[in-house]
């Protein structure tokens, strides 16, 4: 009895330890199957995750391309308004300013008919002679000293309280030496004076201030001109 006690003892040990063993690997595994489930549970998500971001920013791309090209047909309509109004602006102002110069030229037609018409017929060729001196043109005034009619005497008058009229305002010579502002040629200017003082024109005459004509030179030409 004794050893069939012990025996059996011994015999529920080992079924005991082989049990134990079965639970062991049944729960590693279970614990193995429930890593592998998780981990795969992890990665459907991390697969779902990316899939959702790049389904997210592939929606953020087209929106914005959407949104560039409404703002590029907006900017695009707002650059061809913009350049509508600004033509338009420009056209109006064109013509005003076009209305407005031609009505100037008109008034200045007019007051120079006017004023020419207020002048006899020595203070006009008066006038054409200073605009020939101011521009230095020594043919032009060699043909107006060849006419028969004009009054050398009258030509080189200033200063005269008897002569009234805006001709008579300027002495050529002096006229000679500020053309030299506009054209800026000291040849034109030794011509139309060599011109002027071959028939009679006055190298001392003075002006309203009391200068000569050497002294208008020096006012505007330079020495190196001058000499």
């Amino acid at each position: 009895k004794v050893r069939l006690h012990q025996e059996h003892q011994e015999t529920m040990k080992k079924f005991a330890i082989r049990a134990e063993e079965r639970y062991r690997r049944e729960k590693v595994l279970a614990l193995k199957k429930h890593e592998e489930a998780a981990k795969l549970k992890i990665k459907q998500k991390e697969t779902a995750m990316r899939a959702a971001t790049k389904k997210h920013k592939n929606d953020i791309k087209e929106k914005l391309a959407k949104v560039h090209k409404s703002q590029t047909l907006l900017l695009e309509q707002t650059k061809q308004e913009n350049e509508a109004i600004l033509a338009n602006s420009l056209k109006s102002q064109k013509l005003q300013s076009d209305n407005v110069i031609r009505k100037v030229l008109q008034r200045a037609k007019q007051d120079r008919n006017r004023l020419l018409g207020s002048f006899s017929h020595q203070e006009n060729l008066r006038l054409a002679l200073l605009n020939a001196a101011l521009n230095g043109d020594a043919v032009s005034l060699n043909d107006m000293f060849a006419r028969t009619e004009i009054d050398r005497e009258s030509m080189f008058i200033a200063n005269n309280k008897e002569v009234q009229g805006h001709a008579y305002d300027f002495l050529p010579l002096h006229r000679v030496v500020s053309g030299f502002h506009f054209h800026n040629d000291p040849n034109k200017v030794v011509e139309a004076l060599l011109v002027l003082t071959k028939h009679g024109a006055d190298k001392n005459a003075q002006d309203r201030a009391g200068n000569t004509v050497l002294h208008k030179a020096l006012q505007v030409m330079s020495s190196i001109a001058i000499v």
